[in-house]
């Protein structure tokens, strides 16, 4: 009974592990990159600066390994939108409104 309850956690682990590396590969392929919206307000500089502070200026599997290290340790990053505040203290400011 151990050893299928192991076997299925195993299972689980590369499903989600595959399931990430599939989102992660669809969320780089879609054209224009995080920037687009506001390419046309930002010179070169200002979207290399962004690009360096984020870590997007790096190879595609390093910035996975990176993503997927921050994932174990709860660490999301910062947003985009409100670079102040870190991913996670937007979900645990809003996590209250999902259950009401």
């Amino acid at each position: 009974m151990v050893r299928y309850i192991l076997a299925r956690l195993a299972g689980l682990l590369f499903v989600l592990l595959l399931l990430s590396m599939i989102t992660f590969a669809l969320m780089h392929g879609v054209p224009g990159g995080p920037w687009a919206y506001g390419q046309h307000l930002m010179s070169d500089e200002q979207i290399a600066a962004l690009e360096a502070r984020y870590g997007l200026d790096k190879p595609v599997w390093q910035q996975y390994l990176i993503w997927l290290q921050g994932v174990v340790r709860l660490d999301f990053g910062h947003s985009f939108q409100r670079p102040d505040e870190t991913v996670l203290q937007l979900i645990g400011r809003t996590w209250p409104v999902t259950f009401h």
